[in-house]
C-alpha cells in the first residue's frame, strides 16, 4: 500500500484541526470575557498605559494593543495589570476612565470591554471566516482525493 492515500487524509485532517482551533479560540475567549462580565463585580478604573504592538511578516501585519489598567477592587490595595482578555485593537484609551469587571476571588483577573458592557465580536471574526474556508477546502480535498484514489488502477 502506498503512503500517498494516507497523506491525502492526514494533511487535510491536520489543516482542519488547526482551522477548528482558530474558530474555537476566539469563541472561548469571548465566552470567558462575557462570563466574567455576568458574574464579576464592576468598578471604574483608569487606563494607565496603552502600547501598540506590531508583528509584521512579508505577507501581513498584525496589530494589537496591550493596556495597563488600575482600579480599586474595594478590598485592599489597588490592582494594576493587563486585562485577561482584551477586545481593544486600534483605540488608544490612555488616561480614560473605563468600566472594569473583575473576579472578586481573584481581582487580578479582569476585563475592560471597549463598549463598557460586553466583549466585542470583531477581533476573531475574520479569523473564524478564514478557518471555515480552510475546513471547507479540507473536506473538499479529502472527498476529491478519495474519489481519485478509488478510481486509480493501483
Amino acid at each position: 500500500m502506498s503512503v500517498l492515500p494516507i497523506m491525502f487524509l492526514v494533511v487535510p485532517v491536520i489543516m482542519g484541526m488547526a482551522a477548528l482551533w482558530l474558530i474555537l479560540h476566539p469563541l472561548v475567549q469571548r465566552f470567558r470575557g462575557n462570563a466574567l462580565i455576568r458574574s464579576g463585580r464592576s468598578v471604574q478604573g483608569r487606563v494607565i498605559a496603552s502600547e501598540l504592538h506590531v508583528r509584521a511578516t512579508r505577507e501581513t501585519t498584525r496589530q494589537w494593543r496591550v493596556e495597563t489598567i488600575e482600579f480599586e477592587p474595594g478590598m485592599g490595595a489597588p490592582v494594576r495589570g493587563n486585562p485577561a482578555i482584551s477586545d481593544t485593537t486600534e483605540i488608544d484609551r490612555s488616561g480614560m476612565e473605563v468600566t472594569v469587571f473583575f473576579d472578586p476571588a481573584r481581582p487580578e483577573r479582569f476585563v475592560a470591554p471597549r463598549n463598557q458592557q460586553s466583549m466585542s465580536n470583531r477581533p476573531g471574526l475574520v479569523t473564524i471566516m478564514v478557518a471555515i474556508l480552510v475546513i471547507a477546502f479540507s473536506v473538499f480535498f479529502v472527498v476529491q482525493s478519495q474519489a481519485l484514489i478509488a478510481q486509480s488502477p493501483l
